[in-house]
């Protein structure tokens, strides 16, 4: 099997309506049988840079007494409002080690009008390779 199609996706922060001076709605993202996890914060318009983000780990899957293990402004850049409209961070995460749930927690700054924001995590290097679209957690999957 190719390497590149050796993943599982999952959508952390679905597109949805603009956020100003709140909380994205995030979901836990289930790494096991995973070594590798990286996290894809996708920025539509900006005006404003977020006002916190981390990432955090968990052994339950409601994210209860979760563990920062990086937070926004010391161990990785956040957007800012100047250069960030229509880009991709990315955010490597080594999984060895770390608690089965992962979250990335993110808050809207307060501008003008807010931040469009869509988060995507991929899972790689997996112990047993994906077989399905399911598997891959996606809808539809092609290979061509």
């Amino acid at each position: 099997m190719k390497s590149a199609a050796n993943v599982k996706y999952a959508v952390v922060t679905p597109p949805a309506a603009i956020v100003d001076a709140a909380a994205f709605t995030t979901a836990a993202i289930d790494t096991l049988g995973y070594e590798h996890l990286t996290i894809l914060a996708i920025f539509g318009a900006i005006d404003i840079a977020p006002a916190s983000a981390s990432i955090r780990m968990s052994d339950a899957s409601n994210m209860g007494s979760p563990t920062t293990i990086a937070t926004g402004g010391t161990d990785f850049a956040l957007a800012t409002a100047a250069d960030s409209d229509n880009d991709i961070h990315a955010f490597e995460v080594d999984l060895i080690g770390r608690q089965r749930y992962i979250d990335f927690e993110i808050t809207g700054g307060d501008g003008s009008s807010g931040t469009y924001l869509t988060v995507i995590a991929i899972l790689s290097r997996p112990a047993e390779s994906p077989n399905s679209a399911a598997d891959r957690g996606v809808e539809v999957y092609a290979n061509v």
